[in-house]
């Protein structure tokens, strides 16, 4: 899983990812906290699937906004 920032005219900011799995898993709980930069007026969250043979799966995704 993988989190794109934006300034508001879509020019990159940040970008921000989750461990990488490899070969064959069971069903693997994912999860990664990140900052959102003060610059970054978008946000998108992307689930990945790359280089790989077989099928990826995403259930039940997530995101809070925790206050700090």
């Amino acid at each position: 899983m993988a989190a794109y920032t934006y300034q508001r005219d879509n020019e990159p900011v940040e970008m921000f990812r989750s461990k990488v799995l490899s070969g064959t898993n069971d069903w693997t709980r994912v999860e990664f906290d990140f900052q959102i930069p003060s610059s970054a007026e978008k946000l998108r969250i992307a689930c990945r699937s790359d280089n790989n043979k077989g099928a990826a799966w995403f259930d039940d995704i997530e995101i809070i906004k925790l206050e700090r």
